[in-house]
């Protein structure tokens, strides 16, 4: 069954999940059956479990539940072993294709495609082996992707910069760099009292993630951002630590003031039942490749047809 295979180097916080999301958006569009294939990190579950309409974060892991939930009719399962993940998806869906998600270091599985994902603002070249670093594999096993993808760039990054970078990269010849920047959508609402989003003054913002900082800076700059907490990636948030940050927004005033958190974030809270009245958002996130999105899109499908 041939795979295409996103990771990174580093311990994480590179993106993969909306990338993973923009993939399937490109694939699906060529017309091409696909399954989706993770490890699904922080389950309560082992195995191998094929998403469902009863999943949860709780069974198959916060990020796999993003995208179930983005893409309900797209085979998705999550399994320790990539290579018995495959082979039951084999058996189960009609997929001509399996995209896997944080699979770079499964030295069982040869990928038709490798993509290596990376930082801008931490990239591998610049970091080091844990724990020194937040590195997990050593850097020249970049020399295993096909594409370099230079993650959460600025939106306005320069032509010259991206060079310059590239350079640092020294890719083989086989190899092919791109950019890529996040895109922060409009607020969703999550549960609480219904609130107009132009009604909220104040927010409270919370995540659970690595590198929260680009999202804390992102809410900063479109409210008025009272306070900021972070908790550990995939943090299983209980329903005290939800009041607890329900009772700052009281500081400030209701329902002029909400909770807001990330996207991956929400997918944890779906599971708690009885929310308070404090509004809960979350802010949707997606991927724009930059300067060179159709040539992305041609040579990511030349090589799936090449293999």
């Amino acid at each position: 069954m041939p795979t295409i295979v996103i990771g990174n180097l580093s311990t994480g916080g590179t993106g993969k999940t909306p990338h993973t999301e923009y993939l399937i958006d490109i694939l699906q569009n060529a017309g091409i059956r696909l399954a989706v294939l993770s490890r699904g990190y922080g389950r309560k579950t082992k195995g191998f479990v094929l998403a469902d309409h009863n999943s949860t974060a709780h069974s198959i892991g916060d990020e796999p539940f993003q995208i179930h939930s983005k893409f309900p009719n797209t085979p998705l399962a999550v399994c320790e072993d990539r290579l018995t993940g495959i082979s039951k998806l084999k058996e189960a869906t009609n997929a001509q294709l399996v995209l896997l998600d944080d699979a770079f270091q499964h030295r069982k599985l040869r990928g038709a495609c490798n993509i290596l994902l990376t930082t801008y603002d931490q990239p591998f070249w610049k970091d080091f082996i844990l724990p020194t670093g937040n590195l997990r594999d050593n850097k020249f096993e970049k020399r295993r992707a096909d594409i370099i993808l230079v993650t959460k760039s600025p939106k306005d990054l320069s032509i010259l910069e991206q060079t310059e970078i590239t350079t640092f990269i020294n890719p083989e010849p086989y190899q092919q760099v791109f950019f890529s920047a996040l895109e922060y959508g409009i607020p969703v609402q999550l549960s609480g009292k219904l609130v107009a989003l132009e009604k909220i003054r104040n927010v409270i913002g919370f995540a659970g993630i690595a590198h929260y900082e680009p999202f804390e800076q992102q809410l900063a700059k479109n409210f008025t951002l009272k306070k900021f907490k972070s908790f550990p990636d995939h943090y299983i948030f209980s329903q005290s630590d939800i009041e607890s940050l329900a009772g700052e927004c009281g500081k400030f005033g209701l329902p002029e003031t909400a909770l807001i958190t990330t996207e991956k974030d929400a997918m944890r809270l779906k599971v708690l039942k009885g929310l308070p009245q404090v509004p809960v958002f979350y802010v949707p996130v997606k991927v724009r490749i930059l300067n060179r999105e159709n040539q992305f899109t041609q040579l990511l499908l030349e090589w799936l047809t090449k293999n």
